[in-house]
């Protein structure tokens, strides 16, 4: 992993003109969706990361369910043409179904938010913020190497 660090700085929740609070991260994932769920678990456990999801109360992205399990979002995986899909689908090891009417296409079983449930609890929780307004996110070069000792 690069040495490069990333600085946040996040707006405020107290109104009145309050300064944005400034957090260093090794990594910022922009978007608590499938993507940046998996990105996220896929880090080393060393690495200083947080996740900034927009949402006020929940990650997934346009992965949604009902609450008895429909989805009402993406629904479907052609594990033909989405082959990493369905690589992740195994690795979590979520069951799926057949479409009846399209051999070709399979479903979640539980619905496929049960892929933000399983990816999101293995995360720590102290390092996703919800409902943050991203102000701005830069790229700061790391320190320059300590001077060689005298001669």
């Amino acid at each position: 992993m690069a040495s490069d660090v990333s600085t946040v700085a996040f707006a405020s929740a107290a109104a009145g003109g309050v300064p944005p609070m400034i957090e260093e991260f090794d990594v910022v994932i922009v978007g608590g969706g499938l993507a940046g769920l998996v990105v996220a678990s896929g880090l080393p456990k060393s690495t200083h990361w947080l996740l900034v999801e927009a949402h006020p109360t929940r990650l997934g992205g346009r992965l949604l369910n009902s609450g008895g399990g429909v989805d009402l979002g993406a629904a479907w995986v052609w594990p033909r043409h989405q082959p990493h899909m369905a690589q992740l689908l195994r690795d979590l090891n979520l069951p799926t179904f057949q479409q009846p009417d399209d051999d070709q296409s399979t479903r979640v079983r539980g619905g496929t938010f049960a892929l933000v449930e399983k990816l999101s609890s293995g995360l720590d929780a102290t390092r996703i913020r919800k409902g943050c307004a991203l102000q701005s996110c830069t790229l700061v070069p790391p320190p320059p190497p300590p001077p060689p000792p005298p001669p």
